[in-house]
């Protein structure tokens, strides 16, 4: 799909936020005006990735750390797909849903934490009331170059 360019006199639609709708980047059905054909003037590009911590990010890189606690009101990653996080990407292996009762210490330490308070302190921001567990793995920048080039793409 070819960039859309919106200049700054231009007004901003649902139809014209519609069209700069692709793949992992949206930015049409979330914004105030856009459902009523009024004009919208501050674009937010909403992006799926996954985002840790940045005391944990060196250990998700290295592969140290291969399962998060995310407290979300739906699922927001799918099982197989790829996010991005920094120059590499996360592939979600599995996500579950879980109680609380389910979050043990041992699970916390595997999530990069120090227990089950340090992740509750964390984890447990904003509206969610349900509970995830997501399994990943990382890929790196030079493995996602290596694999693409294989495939063709």
């Amino acid at each position: 799909m070819a960039p859309v360019n919106i200049g700054q006199s231009q007004q901003i639609t649902r139809k014209s936020l519609s069209t700069l709708c692709s793949g992992s980047f949206c930015v049409c059905a979330m914004h105030p005006g856009a459902k009523r054909n009024r004009p919208y003037l501050g674009i937010r590009l909403y992006t799926s990735a996954m985002v840790f911590t940045k005391r944990l990010r060196d250990r998700v890189r290295s592969g140290e750390v291969t399962c998060t606690i995310r407290f979300w009101l739906s699922p927001r990653v799918t099982a197989g797909k790829r996010y991005p996080m920094e120059e590499g990407h996360i592939e979600v292996d599995s996500i579950e849903q879980i109680g609380l009762p389910d979050i043990t210490p041992e699970l916390a330490r595997r999530s990069g934490f120090l227990g089950v308070l340090d992740l509750l302190k964390v984890a447990k921001h904003g509206k969610g009331e349900n509970i995830y567990l997501i399994h990943f793995h990382y890929i790196p920048p030079k493995r996602l170059a290596k694999n693409s080039r294989n495939t063709g793409a």
